[in-house]
């Protein structure tokens, strides 16, 4: 007869486990046994049951005390059990039966491992935005667009401009024709800056307003090629019209072979100063029907 019983005072642990404690079987031990919890313990009861009932010989004052119970059957197993006090029942002077309902979460602990979950990456001490962008390996799904914010300012509705970076400039008015490259072009060396941006290539400039406007791309990519230069080419982008100033834009005009085609193309001098312009985007506060309590989830709306 050595069973183990502790009857405890003031665990605010919640019965429906939305609030819990992730403390060990003997950080729960330690907490039962503080000044501020332990009414009462004893050290020799027969085999305790996990049958929710417990005849105790603690008194009825004793019991009504507390709300909480931890028992051990030390000749059987080293475990601990904790539950919450139910009810407390008299039967007689050092006799009150207490019925109980185990704490799973508290008494089975130590036999899982906790895994990344909203949970555990919401409850920082500081959650101010930004301070806690860490990558926390937690997949959160397929990614869903809420809404959509378009700035008229990138519209393509007049237009937009094609850029090619290449290290060939084909020779205005020439036709490739030419006997001496220095006649058809030259290759370019060195740097290049636009909007204060460095390029290790020179751009050339497309405007596309509609579709035929592509065909003096499609010649200026065709003559490179014919010049022996299509490896010079290294990069072809959309750059807005917001982006492009006409009156800085020079154009030059060349041909194929035999003067049979003419394409134009653009380029633009060298300026140090960038480009800004201004884009207001609301943030999203909430997402469907959910909204975060935690600062940190805006990030994923930034």
């Amino acid at each position: 007869m050595n069973s183990k019983i502790i009857l405890a005072k003031g665990i605010k642990i919640d019965r429906n486990y939305t609030n819990v404690l992730s403390y060990s079987e003997a950080d729960m031990l330690t907490l039962l046994r503080s000044q501020a919890h332990l009414v009462v313990e004893a050290s020799d009861y027969s085999f305790v049951r996990t049958n929710n009932n417990i005849w105790s010989g603690f008194t009825y004052s004793e019991c009504l005390e507390a709300n909480y119970i931890a028992f051990q059957n030390p000749n059987y197993s080293n475990k601990w059990f904790f539950a919450w006090i139910d009810d407390v029942i008299y039967k007689g002077d050092m006799n009150t039966e207490i019925s109980f309902t185990v704490d799973s979460w508290s008494t089975w602990w130590g036999k899982w491992q906790a895994k990344p979950c909203f949970v555990v990456r919401e409850h920082v001490n500081d959650d101010t935005i930004g301070l806690h962008i860490v990558n926390e390996n937690l997949d959160v799904g397929e990614v869903i667009e809420e809404s959509e914010v378009e700035d008229s300012s990138y519209s393509s509705e007049y237009g937009y401009w094609v850029a090619v970076a290449s290290n060939w400039t084909i020779k205005d008015g020439s036709t490739g024709s030419e006997l001496l490259e220095k006649d058809k072009g030259t290759q370019h060396e060195g740097i290049t800056v636009y909007d204060n941006t460095i390029f290790g290539t020179k751009l050339f400039f497309f405007k596309i307003t509609d579709i035929e406007d592509f065909i003096n791309l499609e010649l200026f990519l065709f003559r490179t090629n014919l010049d022996g230069h299509i490896a010079d080419v290294e990069n072809i982008f959309i750059v807005p019209n917001l982006a492009i100033n006409i009156p800085d834009v020079t154009q030059h005009t060349a041909y194929l072979i035999d003067n049979s085609k003419e394409f134009n193309f653009y380029t633009i001098d060298y300026d140090l100063e960038p480009k800004t312009f201004n884009t207001t985007i609301n943030k999203l506060r909430s997402f469907s029907d959910y909204t975060p309590k935690n600062r940190q989830v805006f990030r994923l709306s930034l």
